[in-house]
C-alpha cells in the first residue's frame, strides 16, 4: 500500500482509493494555484473527502465526505525521546509554541485547547532550522511540531525543546469504505 501526500497530480500513480483532505478553508477561494490553494479542481472524482476543521466541526455538503480530528499526545522531549509529558504539566511555566508548517495557527490553538497560554513564534512553511532562533527566548519549554522536530539534525539541541505529536482519528465508516475498496481490488 501507497499513502503518497499531494499525489493527486500524478496520473500515471495507480489508485484504489483517492482521497482529499481539507482544513477549515475548504479549498479557500476555489481557483488553482498559482491563483488559489487547490492543485486540482473541486469537480474531480475522488472517492472521498476529508474534512479537519477544529473551529466549526461542520461538514461541507459534498458526497462521501468525513470528518477528520487530529488530537494532540503527550510531548516528548527532542534529547530523551522516552521522556514524555502530558501538556497538561506545562500549564505553569512560560512557553514558547513554534511552529514552521502552512497554518501554525492551528497547532497553537491545539496547545491553546489543552489548557496553555503560551508565546507564539510562527515560522515560515518549511522552515530548515539551519540556526537556533530561539537562542534569545527565556521560556522554559518549547513546543514544536512532528513536521519540524525531523527537520533537526542530531547536532541541533536545545534542552527546552518538546515535540507534540498528534493522533489522527478518522470516521470508522470512511475506515469501512477504504477496507471495502482495498479488498475489492485483485492482486496485482
Amino acid at each position: 500500500m501507497i499513502v503518497s501526500d499531494d499525489g493527486l497530480q500524478h496520473y500515471r500513480l495507480a489508485r484504489t482509493v483517492e482521497l482529499v483532505v481539507f482544513d477549515h478553508r475548504l479549498g479557500g477561494n476555489g481557483f488553482l494555484l498559482p491563483a488559489g490553494p487547490l492543485r486540482e479542481p473541486l469537480s474531480r472524482h475522488r472517492d472521498a473527502t476529508l474534512v479537519n476543521d477544529p473551529y466549526s466541526g461542520a461538514l461541507p455538503p459534498w458526497p462521501d465526505t468525513y470528518s477528520l480530528a487530529l488530537t494532540p499526545g503527550a510531548a516528548w522531549h527532542l534529547d530523551q525521546p522516552a521522556l514524555r509529558r502530558p501538556l497538561s504539566q506545562f500549564a505553569n511555566e512560560r512557553v514558547l509554541a513554534a511552529a514552521g508548517i502552512g497554518a501554525p495557527e492551528r497547532f497553537f490553538a491545539t496547545l491553546r485547547a489543552a489548557g496553555l497560554a503560551p508565546a507564539t513564534r510562527a515560522l515560515p512553511d518549511h522552515y530548515a532550522f539551519a540556526d537556533n532562533p530561539f537562542v534569545d527566548d527565556a521560556v522554559d519549554a518549547i513546543l514544536i511540531t512532528e513536521k519540524d522536530a525531523v527537520k533537526l539534525g542530531a547536532s541541533w539541541r536545545d534542552a527546552r525543546l518538546w515535540v507534540v505529536p498528534v493522533e489522527a482519528a478518522l470516521d470508522p465508516r470512511l475506515i469501512a469504505l477504504v477496507v471495502e475498496k482495498l479488498r475489492g481490488r485483485s492482486p496485482a
